[in-house]
């Protein structure tokens, strides 16, 4: 990596990602398994817990709740929510994008199981596929074959994953 004479190698990286001139601040990214969304009480200390961490994207695990309450999903800083879920309170999960954020989604991939979302698109001018998944906690090749299966082509952009890939903890090596 080089940088310029006088800048700190922190400053420099900065400056690679897009944040060092104050044009297109660093992606804040934030992956969380919040077993849970329903209670409002809940809800209110996890969404003040992301602001308060600055979160510019928040992929969030087990939900918990049914597509019709992805509404509860949109608060302050929340600018475009994402969310798979299914019409029971179990899975689910969602992508948030900050109001600061620029975001602009292409194309979204939903599992009717509520266990991953895909989001195709151009974040702060680059192009990305967001990916947020909640795998089952056993060994199940083949949803992994079909989450890899479904991932967009990425067309020279970048692949952002986050979330719960449980899997393989009794599986044999490589056995996807």
């Amino acid at each position: 990596m080089t940088h310029r004479p006088g800048a700190s190698p922190r400053k420099a990286m900065a400056d690679r990602r897009g944040g060092g001139d104050g044009l297109c601040p660093p992606t804040r990214l934030i992956t969380w398994n919040v077993k849970g969304l329903n209670g409002p009480v809940k809800r209110t200390r996890v969404f003040s817990h992301l602001k308060g961490l600055k979160a510019d994207v928040a992929m969030l695990q087990e939900t918990h709740l049914k597509v019709a309450d992805q509404v509860r999903l949109r608060k302050g800083w929340v600018g475009q929510v994402f969310h798979s879920g299914l019409d029971a309170k179990n899975r689910g999960v969602a992508i948030l994008v900050g109001k600061r954020v620029a975001f602009e989604a292409a194309e979204v991939v939903s599992d009717k199981e509520g266990r991953y979302i895909m989001v195709k698109g151009r974040l702060q001018g680059e192009k990305v596929v967001l990916v947020n998944v909640y795998a089952p906690n056993w060994d199940d090749a083949g949803f992994m074959r079909r989450l890899l299966g479904r991932i967009p082509d990425l067309e020279a952009g970048g692949l952002i994953m986050g979330g719960g890939l449980q899997y393989g903890a009794g599986s044999p090596t490589g056995s996807f």
